[in-house]
């Protein structure tokens, strides 16, 4: 009261007032939780980021509509050197040649028709600084609430090491690794195809076997680096000798097969043989030094000795033995009867072997007399053979 006193007072809320405190309430109960829930979607966001951030594989989003890109993970930044701003608004025409570009749209569109995953086993890309890469790649699409494909997700696999791995495998197996000519395997391939295509068209085809004459001395005086650096100048004189359609091929230790196409008469394989035999007349400069090496040549014609190609390799190599036998550095033609020649030889081999075993062999002394004084100066030791 206004004279001090006091009074008590009780104010009765009405119902309208009531109310209204209670639509407050419901409000802020609705702000609270649509915010937590919006916190809850951050940190999913966020969650889900950090995943996509921390894969190994290339991650990148595009809009299905336009396919311009809306996300790239930090291992895709890494992989083809745009940074996500780089890309984000932008399609690959906007980043990549206009070949490479087409590649990427047809199998988006590919992927966003088809509704379904497509996989990419070998993906070509250029990288920003022109770096050439392979991917390997996943493209599926994202879809709606209402099943409209609203993204378009694309991981990839950088195989870039491993295609060159596997590609040197392959080289391996088919290349010798010393000299980059073909091998026995890849040789056989090419000689079988050959004699197919001179059986076709009625030509022939020389096939040629060369060895180096004494190689194994050049290993055993100069060491086996200077012996193979030897053999890849060979390969050299002979690349320089041949024509490109011809086939040259190392088979092993100091071994080169050739087979030459296309021959209308003996006179043009003995012109080839000429032509490589007089390669090897200027020595070879290893490590500064002067090395000459002389080959020993078999040739065997197709299909006039033989039809199989075992058959020719053997006739070959029968020939280049007799070349030997005549002195080195030359070459022989093959005839059947070298057959009978070689398998006398090996039959000797054989003997010898057995006559070891049956004590056969019998050593015997003989002194060495100086005719003017008669004094034995020496002695020779002899087997003989009591076959």
């Amino acid at each position: 009261r206004l004279d001090g006193a006091a009074v008590d007072v009780e104010v009765a809320a009405s119902p309208l007032a009531y109310h209204d405190m209670l639509g407050v309430q419901v409000v802020m109960r609705d702000i609270t939780e649509r915010k937590r829930a919006e916190e809850e979607i951050r940190r999913t966001q966020t969650f889900l980021s950090s995943i996509v951030d921390n894969l190994p594989s290339m991650v990148i989003v595009k809009d299905a509509k336009e396919l311009r890109f809306v996300r790239l993970n930090r291992a895709g930044e890494a992989m083809i050197g745009f940074s996500e701003q780089e890309l984000l608004g932008k399609n690959d025409h906007d980043l990549f040649p206009a070949e490479q570009a087409d590649f990427f749209f047809a199998k988006d569109r590919e992927t966003l028709d088809s509704r379904k995953l497509v996989f990419i086993e070998e993906e070509p890309i250029r990288t920003k600084d022109g770096t050439e890469r392979i991917l390997q790649t996943k493209k599926l699409p994202i879809f709606d609430r209402n099943g409209n494909a609203q993204y378009l997700l694309g991981i990839s696999e950088d195989i870039t090491e491993r295609k060159k791995a596997e590609e040197r495998l392959a080289y391996l197996a088919q290349y010798d690794s010393l000299t980059g000519l073909p091998n026995r395997s890849l040789f056989r391939d090419r000689l079988t195809l050959a004699m197919a295509r001179a059986k076709r068209n009625d030509r022939m085809l020389a096939l040629m076997f060369l060895d180096l004459d004494r190689f194994k001395e050049i290993n055993d005086s100069l060491g086996h680096s200077t012996g193979d650096e030897v053999l890849q100048a060979v390969a050299g004189r002979l690349r320089e000798s041949l024509r490109l359609v011809d086939t040259i091929a190392r088979l092993g230790g100091d071994e080169f097969t050739i087979i030459v196409e296309n021959i209308a008469a003996i006179e043009d394989v003995t012109r080839v043989a000429q032509k490589i035999w007089g390669g090897f007349s200027d020595p070879l400069i290893i490590q500064g030094r002067e090395i000459f090496v002389t080959p020993s040549i078999g040739i065997t014609v197709y299909p006039r000795d033989v039809e199989d190609v075992d058959a020719l390799l053997q006739a070959a190599d029968i020939a280049m033995y007799r070349a030997k036998e005549e002195g080195r550095n030359t070459y022989e033609f093959y005839t059947p009867e070298m057959d009978d020649h070689a398998a006398e030889r090996l039959n000797m081999e054989v003997l010898l072997r057995r006559a070891l075993e049956r004590q056969e062999l019998l050593l015997h002394y003989q002194p060495k007399v100086a005719v003017t004084s008669g004094q034995i100066v020496g002695m020779e030791a002899l087997i003989r053979w009591n076959s």
